[in-house]
């Protein structure tokens, strides 16, 4: 965009919408594609030929519930009117939480931390034992 509004759109009129696609396709043409870019010492036009070009991987879209929480001092966060436990070395961090029909998973940024299948009754508590005996002195 910075190229296009530096270099296409100082200086000229245009009388309207036609006219305006007419010329920037005239300077693409003739200005814009016919440029040696700096770093690839391609133009644009011989770089982006059909053939050239290959398709993007496909990424599935992620189309889980997601939400963040504060891990409290008894290593537990809320999510859905449940409770479920992480690592005490997440204890007053912000973390990711993000469920599907049968899983709740729990992040640090990318990094998954757990995972629980998903409970659909309020009031659960999920892990205690998991991270229990790894925390609290006996």
């Amino acid at each position: 965009m910075g190229y296009l509004r530096q270099n296409f759109w100082p200086l000229r009129t245009f009388t309207d919408l036609t006219d305006v696609n007419s010329q920037v396709r005239r300077w693409l043409e003739q200005v814009a594609n016919q440029r040696r870019h700096r770093e690839t010492g391609e133009t644009p036009e011989a770089r982006f030929q059909p053939e050239t070009l290959r398709a993007l991987p496909v990424i599935a879209p992620d189309y889980r519930d997601s939400a963040e929480a504060l891990v409290h001092k008894d290593l537990r966060l809320s999510f859905d009117g449940n409770r479920y436990c992480v690592p005490p070395r997440y204890v007053g961090r912000h973390l990711t939480i993000k469920a599907d029909a049968s899983a709740v998973t729990i992040y640090d940024q990318y990094q998954e931390i757990a995972s629980y299948a998903r409970c659909w009754q309020r009031g659960q508590t999920f892990g205690a034992e998991r991270f229990k005996k790894n925390c609290w002195p006996s």
